[in-house]
C-alpha cells in the first residue's frame, strides 16, 4: 500500500515539476551552464534547465536532498555552482533506471505516466567538445562521470549523432575537463543530452561522494563532410545484419577495428588483416552499433555505424 501511495504522490509532484521547470527548459537553447539561475520547486531550490534526483526528497522524507546550490569557495566563477551528492534512496521505485545509491543531474526531465526519462534540450550545433570545471570528493574507490549525447529525431526514433564521456577521479581543487565528441553522422542534431553523476558505477557507489560542477559550455566546431567524399572507401554488408557484418576498407593502412555500443562503451577491438574483417553479431542485442577504423598509430581513419536486428 505504501508503494502505491508513494507512486501516486510522485505523479502529482511530477506535474508540478513539469509546470515550474519545463516552461523554462523548452524555451532556452543553452542549459544554464553557469548554474546562476535557480527555481524553487515546492520547498527545494533547483537549477533551471536541469533535472536532479531531488524529486525523491519531495515524495519521501526519508530521502535526503541530492543536489544543492553552493557559492563562495565551492563555486568556480559567478555566484553559484551545482553540488551533487550521492544519497541512499530507501524507497526507490525506479531501481532499474537509477541505483539505490546515486546522485545526478541531467538536461531533461522525468515523466511518471509511465515512468521514463525525457533526455535533452533543443540544440542544433556540431561542437567538438563539452567543457566544464569540476572538483570531486569521493568516498572509497568511487568515481564520478560526465556524458554527452547529440541526437536527432528521424521519423519515430532518434538517431545518435555524437557521443562523448569521461570519468572523474578525486580532485580537491576546481579543474577544467573536456568531453571530446566522437561523431557518427554528418547530420545536424536537434537536441543535446548532458549528464553528470556523483557515482558513475553502481558497484562502487558510496553515500556522500560529492561532485561540484560549474561553467558548462560547448566549444569548438566540427564541420560536415562533403557528399560522397568517402564513397567506396569503406563498405559494410549486410546492413542491417542478424548474424554477421563484413567490413571492407580501402585505406591501405587500416589496422584496428573498434566496435562501440549506443552508450559509447567499446565492446570489441580487433586487428584488421588484408583490409577486411567479419564481425559476429549473433550475440549482439538488437540496436545501433558504431565502428571506428584506425591505423597503427591509433589515428582514426573512418567512422560509421550498422544496425543489428533480431
Amino acid at each position: 500500500m505504501y508503494s502505491i501511495f508513494l507512486f501516486n504522490k510522485m505523479k502529482k509532484i511530477a506535474v508540478i515539476y513539469f509546470i515550474l521547470i519545463c516552461g523554462t527548459f523548452f524555451c532556452k537553447a543553452q542549459p544554464n551552464g553557469g548554474f546562476e539561475n535557480w527555481t524553487t520547486v515546492l520547498n527545494i531550490i533547483e537549477p533551471e534547465n536541469w533535472q536532479t534526483y531531488n524529486f525523491f526528497s519531495l515524495v519521501d522524507t526519508l530521502t535526503p536532498v541530492s543536489a544543492t546550490r553552493v557559492s563562495g569557495l565551492d563555486k568556480h566563477s559567478g555566484i553559484y555552482a551545482l553540488k551533487i551528492k550521492s544519497i541512499y534512496i530507501p524507497n526507490n521505485q525506479f531501481s532499474s533506471y537509477i541505483g539505490d545509491t546515486a546522485g545526478g543531474a541531467f538536461t531533461g526531465n522525468f515523466d511518471f505516466t509511465p515512468f521514463q526519462i525525457n533526455w535533452g534540450f533543443p540544440y542544433i550545433e556540431r561542437p567538438a567538445r563539452l567543457e566544464f570545471w569540476s572538483k570531486y570528493l569521493p568516498l572509497g574507490n568511487d568515481t564520478a562521470g560526465a556524458a554527452v549525447v547529440l541526437k536527432k529525431w528521424v521519423g519515430n526514433k532518434t538517431d545518435t549523432i555524437a557521443i562523448g564521456k569521461l570519468f572523474i577521479n578525486q580532485t580537491l581543487a576546481y579543474t577544467k575537463y573536456e568531453v571530446n565528441l566522437a561523431y557518427y553522422s554528418s547530420e545536424i542534431p536537434d537536441s543535446a543530452v548532458i549528464v553528470f553523476l556523483a557515482s558513475k558505477e553502481p558497484s562502487s557507489a558510496r553515500i556522500n561522494s560529492t561532485l561540484f560542477i560549474d561553467d558548462v559550455v560547448f566549444a569548438g566546431s566540427v564541420g560536415i563532410d562533403k557528399p560522397n567524399k568517402t564513397d567506396g572507401i569503406v563498405k559494410i554488408s549486410p546492413n542491417p545484419s542478424k548474424d554477421e557484418v563484413n567490413i571492407k576498407s580501402s585505406f591501405p593502412n587500416s589496422d584496428i577495428l573498434k566496435i562501440i555500443n549506443i552508450t559509447g562503451k567499446i565492446i570489441g577491438e580487433f586487428k584488421i588483416y588484408d583490409n577486411e574483417f567479419n564481425i559476429n553479431t549473433s550475440t549482439f542485442a538488437a540496436g545501433i552499433y558504431y565502428y571506428e577504423i584506425q591505423d597503427n598509430r591509433a589515428k582514426n581513419l573512418y567512422k560509421g555505424k550498422f544496425n543489428v536486428i533480431k
